[in-house]
């Protein structure tokens, strides 16, 4: 429920998943590209991997379940590209220059609508790397940019957005000199 009383269940939020994950699959399979997802859940994970398996019928990929023991950063530091609907790990792999693209079609309603790549930050519903659109056009205009784009122009690109979305900070030196300085005093 938001402000504006509209009452959404489970099958409004994620309905549009599906036609994402289906177009993904064609999609990569006619760039001949191969398609890895990452599991989410632990306790789930079976559930998860057949529920892509019924989307993805006619298309090959792999699934990589999610566990207690799978080195996620790593996992996804071996992939070239990398798309999501909504994810911080994937903001996280933008920020280091990974490829990433983000597709939010989801409802476009508040608070929803804030959890859309920079929908925090105010940034607009679309720009290179990013949609809140949820049609074929706009999926293909994504992909593109992040599989097509040269390293210069992807990386300006990036730049002009990585710090308002998610300062970089390696090995989290900003943080721990700021526990550093409360243990102090």
């Amino acid at each position: 429920k938001n402000k504006n009383k509209i009452y959404l269940n489970h099958y409004n939020f994620f309905k549009n998943d599906d036609k994402f994950i289906k177009w993904l699959g064609f999609y990569s399979q006619k760039k001949n590209i191969k398609l890895n997802i990452l599991g989410k859940t632990v306790k789930y994970s079976k559930l998860e991997e057949e529920y892509f398996k019924k989307i993805l019928k006619n298309n090959k990929f792999t699934y990589i379940p999610n566990s207690e023991k799978r080195k996620t950063y790593e996992t996804l530091g071996k992939y070239k590209y990398i798309f999501a609907i909504e994810s911080t790990l994937a903001i996280e792999n933008l920020v280091k220059y990974g490829r990433t693209g983000f597709f939010f079609n989801r409802p476009n309603i508040f608070p929803i609508s804030s959890r859309r790549f920079g929908g925090m930050e105010k940034l607009k519903p679309k720009g290179p790397f990013w949609t809140t659109g949820n049609s074929t056009n706009e999926f293909i205009r994504v992909f593109n940019f992040v599989t097509e784009s040269s390293a210069k122009v992807w990386n300006k690109t990036v730049n002009n957005y990585k710090n308002e979305v998610m300062v970089y900070d390696p090995g989290n030196k900003k943080f721990l000199n700021i526990i550093k300085n409360v243990i102090k005093n």
